[in-house]
């Protein structure tokens, strides 16, 4: 009996690990296709987190974009009555601009057109706009505190192809904006700002 035991015994272990046993060879695919999957993984994640940033970032421009528009399609429905002065300048040759001031309800905003010749080279363009923009921003806080609810600056050629629009406004947290939008007409022009700031 005892060696009848011991027979089906080894059977059993013989046949157990007959069972588990695994080649080396297939060891190293089963650990190479993990690491593979493993850095698959990785690689995903990390495109998920790309594309939920960039989703973010578009979101926020998309915000920024509707309340620009919205400033833009407010300002344009200031009635003539609203007008509390306009001013026209010839500031050089070739260069002139336009500030018209509104006030309603209380509410006092400013639009402005600068008027570029074809003579302006993307540089000089651009650093008029720096230097326009810089000195509204810098007198941003006291503009507010006097009731300005925003400003709108528009930059063109003289055919009437606007190089860019500018913003300057309080959000609804009260946060101070200044936001800049190029248009097709304008990338010379952006190129040359963005040297400018930085």
């Amino acid at each position: 009996m005892k060696k009848f035991l011991c027979v089906i015994l080894c059977a059993a272990v013989a046949l157990t690990s007959g069972c588990s046993n695994v080649s080396q060879e297939e060891y190293n695919s089963l650990v190479e296709e993990n690491s593979q999957l493993k850095a698959d993984n990785e690689r995903i994640l990390d495109e998920k987190n790309d594309l939920e940033k960039e989703n973010n970032t578009l979101k926020e421009n998309l915000d920024v974009k509707t309340e620009c528009f919205n400033i833009c399609t407010w300002m344009l429905g200031r009635p003539q009555s609203a007008v509390a002065k306009n001013e026209f300048k010839n500031v050089i040759d070739g260069l002139t601009t336009e500030g018209t001031y509104y006030v309603e309800n209380s509410e006092f905003t400013a639009k402005n057109v600068a008027t570029f010749s074809s003579k302006f080279k993307p540089k000089e363009i651009a650093e008029y706009i720096k230097g326009f923009e810089d000195k509204l921003e810098s007198g941003a806080e006291s503009m507010f505190e006097a009731g300005e609810k925003n400003t709108v600056t528009i930059y063109r050629y003289e055919n009437g192809n606007i190089i860019a629009t500018f913003y300057l406004y309080k959000d609804k947290s009260n946060a101070v904006n200044h936001k800049a939008f190029f248009t097709q007409y304008g990338t010379d022009v952006a190129d040359q700002y963005s040297l400018l700031n930085h």
